[in-house]
């Protein structure tokens, strides 16, 4: 009961959630019956681990893994109904008589992630306009996208077909909700929409901690003080596994709109943006250097809380100082990326009196001297401090002395994997700084797969390198490439996995 139980939640959240939430971004309409499975999935895995706990004996008291998994299934309940009603209130706040026809636009897919901003906005070049009744009307920007909306919503495309479906079955509830005055019904969809913007894509982390939870709790690990040092390397681990997803992602084009994806960031109206367009006008070093900034500042004392004694030992200052290295080298990121600040560093730098004019990626003087203009490669971040700071975390822990060998060996081997992501990702700005982007399209540097996959693969040894895990492959026999190969193993395929799910959203939006 107990394996069907994890076998479910794991095709839940590994497998279904994913390909829901890129049909989701894709504002396709087959995200609603992907969606629904994922839900049946989730509900039927609850049953066999009810019964299970009604009958074993509870050998982990008061393990977090129970509790947090009914708050997980609430989020989930809650993701689901806020996808519902977002699309209602759509529908509701669109123009009277543009919703008679089952076959118009303001059929999307229930939950599709508009961010509010019309019906396949960012796909079609939708922007709306309030009329004098107080509706919304939707418009499209161009005849291609008039005509990919057509080809959408032919009677024998599968995502007419869904739309449809969907929209007949709740038009008495969108006609109810027509009935509410506007300002309560504009008001109720952006509580909607910044609800399911809070829970779509940050469902995926939820659903890694819950399975990160349920492994802790299944192998009995992390008990009394022992607790510390699993969260240290836990937490620690898992970020640099999701630092190497979003690197690969945006190796394969994701946020490209904001200019993650080594890329010019497009110039798109502020009318067509999403929320989180808005909101992240920063580059991705930026948020990188923030991450270190803030992991560092929280995680300065974690190790030393695990002591039995509660004396400070060589080993937790040697623990502290490295939490002080990620304090300094994010702030060090942080001012490095400052617009102010960059400038403030050229306030000595003798300049003719000139007008300048601002393009896409930088400032351009216009006058004729070449001298006068500012370098190319300012218009992209070569920021070196995150990376630094990764290296040295790498090269530091390799050398961090344990209790026993294969310890050592184990934290040999992730130190020396997250160094080696570190000097691709030096590799990647060596070619970036000479060929700098000059296109809206990603550059795709191929020494960005490898930076992924060292941070993945370092990542999850981090995580299995804490000290009853070690204590455990002593116990059965095992060696310190054991978990090193099983690694290397699984990120392949993980990687890969990512890869369809990306090719899959592609696929999705072209439809």
């Amino acid at each position: 009961l107990l394996l069907l139980h994890a076998f479910m939640m794991c095709v839940a959240f590994v497998i279904l959630l994913p390909v829901s939430l890129m049909l989701s971004i894709a504002k396709s309409p087959l995200h609603t019956p992907i969606h629904v499975v994922f839900l049946s999935v989730v509900a039927l895995a609850l049953a066999p681990g009810i019964v299970y706990k009604s009958r074993a004996p509870d050998l982990y008291p008061n393990n977090v893994h129970s509790k947090s998994g009914w708050v997980l299934v609430v989020l989930v309940a809650l993701h689901f109904v806020s996808s519902i009603f977002k699309t209602l209130l759509s529908w509701a706040l669109a123009k009277p008589a543009d919703n008679a026809s089952p076959s118009s636009q303001q059929y999307a897919a229930v939950g599709a992630s508009d961010e509010s901003e019309g019906l396949y906005s960012s796909e079609f070049g939708y922007h709306y306009t309030d009329t004098e009744h107080g509706a919304r009307e939707y418009v499209l920007d161009t005849d291609d996208d008039l005509e990919k909306l057509r080809l959408r919503h032919h009677p024998l495309s599968v995502e007419y077909k869904v739309q449809r479906y969907i929209a007949n079955k709740l038009q008495p509830l969108r006609r109810a909700l027509a009935r509410l005055p506007h300002r309560l019904l504009s008001n109720l969809h952006t509580l909607t929409c910044v609800s399911f913007a809070l829970l779509d894509r940050p469902m995926i982390i939820f659903g890694f901690f819950q399975i990160t939870s349920g492994i802790i709790t299944a192998t009995g690990i992390g008990r009394s003080n022992r607790v510390f040092g699993m969260l240290a390397h836990i937490i620690k681990g898992s970020v640099f596994v999701w630092i190497g997803i979003l690197t690969f992602g945006r190796l394969l084009g994701a946020f490209a709109n904001l200019g993650w994806a080594w890329n010019l960031r497009p110039p798109v109206p502020r009318a067509r943006q999403s929320l989180g367009a808005r909101f992240f006008q920063c580059s991705m070093e930026m948020v990188e250097s923030g991450l270190i900034f803030f992991y560092g500042t929280t995680n300065v004392f974690l190790e030393h809380l695990g002591n039995r004694d509660g004396k400070w030992s060589h080993k937790d200052l040697q623990h502290a100082s490295i939490a002080f290295m990620y304090i300094g080298g994010g702030l060090c990121g942080i001012l490095f990326e400052s617009k102010t600040i960059r400038s403030l560093f050229n306030a000595q730098v003798p300049m003719p009196s000139i007008r300048r004019k601002s393009t896409a990626s930088h400032q351009q003087p216009t006058n004729a001297d070449p001298r006068a203009a500012e370098p190319t490669q300012y218009g992209f971040s070569y920021n070196p401090f995150p990376l630094f700071t990764i290296f040295w975390t790498g090269i530091l822990m390799s050398q961090h002395h344990q209790a026993t060998e294969l310890s050592t060996k184990i934290h040999m081997q992730w130190g020396y994997l997250l160094a080696s992501g570190a000097i691709f990702r030096a590799i990647t700005y060596l070619v970036m700084y000479l060929s700098p982007p000059l296109s809206y399209h990603p550059s795709r540097p191929m020494t960005e797969a490898l930076v992924s996959f060292c941070l993945i693969a370092g990542g999850v040894v981090f995580m299995s390198s804490n000290e009853e895990t070690v204590e455990s492959i002593l116990y059965y026999g095992l060696d310190g490439m054991f978990t090193m190969n099983i690694t290397i193993g699984c990120t392949a395929l993980f990687m890969s996995w990512i890869m369809i799910l990306m090719a899959l959203k592609g696929w999705a939006s072209k439809r």
